[in-house]
């Protein structure tokens, strides 16, 4: 296309048509056709627009028309095809058509956003990700960070459906995906250290989608992969167990629940046991020595844990916190010194000495730790909170959205502007 002048306080309409034969003499009469339709279009495009009438909104919510409208556009039109994955073709949502390939974290989000707009399109997307009950190659589709946000997903589509056939369908094949994600199958390797805290660096460098997050990126500069543990990890693996437990008992598989009981209890106890720094307020990354036994927790240079963050406040959105714990986390949620900001969230403590205000993840709001604590603020009774940081962070979206037309991964704490990818419907699906 030629560049589309447009002369001051005026507009322009103009119409475009795309079509698809299987040969250029086909294509070519066609095209002739459709031109010939000319006349017709602004009457073909009233037809078709009636379909993308806003979203209905409570009151309240109708100052977020603007930023809700551009997040389902990015969501439901993030499509790439084809993606090859086992051994056939799929057409997949991507978090960004930048990236043609799979995503597993990124997913789950994409499918809980799709939700709001289509149960079918939602549906599609976690069942790309799970595999069939007894397959002995893969006990999910797997790539990037290891967070089980499918059985979030599939959560939220029985809250929204009520849908016992999706139960049926599902539970079997994310208890295999559960079973592996806690070590307890195959060839996994997450459980193999004698604190019973789950390691999953063998599968990706990420543990939580954080990509820069402090602790994280110490353990590969020492080569502690093997070694040491991150929080978040047991803490998805917490709150996957207490998912599966729920429609365990409505399928009365008393055996399944008992074994989810046990393991919330064990992986529980490995968070008190091993994890719980009582001097930062916050849950630390632990080191095992050479008989892959707990040593203790990762500490700064400054002699501060080096867990003062998202992942040191997990363990409270898996509801595995004593009661004055999760009083410590939330105070630091709430607290401008350390976690809170006007924009959402920070990612890491802006009391830590490793704290940046440039960081990718490190000085960063990102929107799927947003709900997560949105959601464990509310198992708590903390509504208050939970209100006040939904609207910071739809506020924040609103904001760049209006000011820039674009569906952006994160924003900047010194500024509140969005960064990254700016047509991105993954991660930042919660918004809608």
């Amino acid at each position: 296309m030629r560049p589309i002048p447009i002369a001051p306080r005026s507009s322009r309409v103009l119409y475009g048509t795309l079509c698809r034969e299987y040969s250029l003499a086909d294509a070519t009469a066609r095209c002739q056709h459709l031109a010939g339709l000319n006349s017709k279009y602004d009457d073909i495009w009233r037809a078709c627009n009636c379909k993308c009438d806003a979203m209905p909104a409570l009151p309240a919510g109708e100052r977020f028309q603007l930023g809700q409208q551009l997040i389902r556009a990015t969501l439901c039109t993030n499509v790439v095809y084809p993606v090859y994955t086992r051994r056939q073709y799929i057409l997949h949502n991507t978090p960004g058509r930048w990236w043609d390939s799979l995503y597993t974290w990124d997913s789950g989000f994409v499918g809980m956003g799709l939700l709001q707009y289509s149960t079918r399109r939602a549906y599609d997307c976690l069942n790309a990700y799970l595999t069939a009950e007894g397959d002995d190659e893969a006990a999910f589709i797997h790539h990037g960070s290891l967070v089980p946000t499918q059985a979030y997903l599939f959560a939220e589509l029985y809250n929204r459906t009520g849908d016992m056939e999706l139960v049926r369908s599902c539970y079997p094949r994310l208890r295999q995906y559960y079973l592996f994600f806690t070590g307890q199958s195959g060839s996994s390797t997450l459980d193999n250290l004698d604190s019973g805290l789950l390691r999953p660096w063998d599968y990706f460098y990420n543990s939580g989608g954080w990509d820069d997050y402090p602790p994280q990126k110490y353990v590969h500069a020492q080569g502690l992969e093997a070694t040491c543990t991150p929080v978040v990890t047991t803490a998805h693996a917490i709150r996957f167990a207490k998912i599966l437990a729920y429609f365990a008992e409505m399928l009365d598989r008393a055996q399944d629940v008992a074994g989810y009981a046990a393991d919330i209890t064990r992986l529980t106890s490995a968070l008190d046991d091993w994890s719980w720094d009582d001097e930062s307020g916050y849950y630390g990354y632990v080191l095992h020595d050479a008989q892959r036994r707990p040593a203790g927790i990762v500490h700064h240079e400054s002699g501060q844990n080096y867990n003062m963050g998202m992942d040191g406040a997990s363990p409270l959105f898996a509801g595995a916190c004593p009661d004055r714990r999760a009083q410590r986390i939330m105070q630091r949620l709430a607290d401008p010194n350390h976690l809170w900001t006007e924009y959402g969230l920070s990612t890491v403590d802006r009391s830590a000495a490793y704290f940046r205000r440039d960081g990718y993840w490190n000085g960063a709001v990102w929107m799927p730790y947003q709900w997560l604590f949105f959601k464990a603020a509310l198992d708590m009774g903390e509504t208050e909170f939970a209100y006040r940081l939904a609207c910071a962070v739809l506020n924040t979206w609103e904001r760049e959205c209006r000011e820039s037309y674009n569906c952006f991964e994160h924003f900047m704490l010194e500024t509140g502007r969005g960064a990254g990818w700016h047509q991105f419907g993954g991660l930042s699906a919660p918004v809608a």
